[in-house]
């Protein structure tokens, strides 16, 4: 074990190891929570020390594929990353106390969740070192262009696990920790980062801030008619299906401007199909897109926008983006999935 974890920490990757990674349902973390006891918490406390190594091992490996390709390596973006990834490593194995206590897993869970919230920061700062990059390399081979996306999609996938599990875990012990014994289960929903949430509300929320984005950057705001069902409940993480349903808005609106006609309203449609499944609809009537360019929509860095240019009255290109960067539609994606 202590070599295995030696290669680990100096960043090797093996299929060996490929094959302990463990898939983790959102049904399996909405289960695992719901009731939150600390026998609970210890089995998960175990699981993330036994597979958060291996998932930083894939993103150092994925990393080191995507430098291999770029030559990226000696850049800052790419330095901070891989430090990054190795720090964190070392500190939640330094973190993990065998006692599990209950205040050992609170400790753990704060260092976790320190972890997790500068995972943002430094998929930010990766996405923004190799967007400069792909600027600059426009005529790519298709073998290189599709292990750049490839390696792309492993690392957003590893971000997004690392941060569902951790933020899950630490949930749990909040809610576990709780004074009050009669707060703890006064809504299950607040035990996990998966949560039956009500999906009209999380459009509506969407809607409200695509409105507030398009009046900083135009000054005006497009018009959004949400049909079918919404008081439908789904269980999910609420911000990863925010995310999808404001990427579609904002593609639609910037569509929309793009055609002059910021007033034709964007649609919304909710739909429960007859196996019981949920679909949203988010349609415009903004010119659609090219047959060429529809396969391209889904890869990272890939858009039809141009910048807006900046005035005195509205942000333009700064601050949130309405779009231009080219992640949001691969990144909704991989959350759908």
């Amino acid at each position: 074990k202590s070599e295995k974890m030696k290669s680990i920490t100096d960043f090797s990757f093996s299929h060996q190891w490929t094959t302990q990674l463990q898939e983790v349902t959102l049904r399996q973390m909405r289960v695992l929570s719901k009731y939150p006891t600390h026998e609970r918490a210890i089995s998960s406390a175990r699981f993330l020390h036994h597979q958060l190594p291996l998932r930083f091992a894939y993103l150092s490996h994925n990393l080191n594929s995507l430098s291999q390709v770029t030559n990226i390596s000696s850049s800052h973006y790419f330095k901070s990353i891989h430090g990054f990834s190795k720090d964190s490593l070392n500190l939640f194995q330094n973190s993990f106390d065998k006692s599990q206590s209950l205040n050992s897993l609170q400790d753990q869970s704060h260092s976790l969740l320190s972890l997790a919230n500068s995972f943002g920061e430094t998929k930010e700062l990766l996405l923004s070192g190799l967007k400069n990059w792909s600027s600059r390399n426009t005529q790519l081979s298709i073998p290189v262009a599709s292990s750049v996306q490839t390696s792309l999609e492993n690392i957003a996938k590893t971000y997004i696990e690392v941060q569902t599990l951790i933020t899950n875990f630490s949930n749990m012990m909040d809610f576990l920790l709780k004074a009050n014994i009669s707060d703890r289960f006064s809504d299950v929903n607040k035990t996990s980062h998966v949560s039956m949430s009500n999906l009209g509300a999380i459009i509506e929320d969407a809607c409200e801030n695509l409105r507030n984005i398009c009046l900083d950057k135009i000054g005006d705001t497009p018009n959004i008619n949400i049909d079918g069902d919404n008081s439908v409940e789904i269980v999910c993480v609420e911000s990863q299906v925010h995310f999808i349903i404001l990427e579609l808005l904002k593609n639609s609106a910037q569509a929309l401007i793009e055609s002059g006609d910021i007033d034709n309203p964007i649609s919304v449609k909710i739909n429960r199909t007859t196996n019981n499944n949920i679909e949203v609809h988010v349609e415009d009537q903004g010119g659609g897109i090219s047959q060429d360019n529809l396969q391209k929509v889904f890869s990272y860095f890939y858009s039809t926008t141009k910048e807006p240019q900046p005035t005195y009255t509205y942000s333009g290109s700064f601050g949130v983006p309405l779009s231009g960067i080219g992640c949001g539609l691969p990144l909704s994606r991989l959350y759908a999935k």
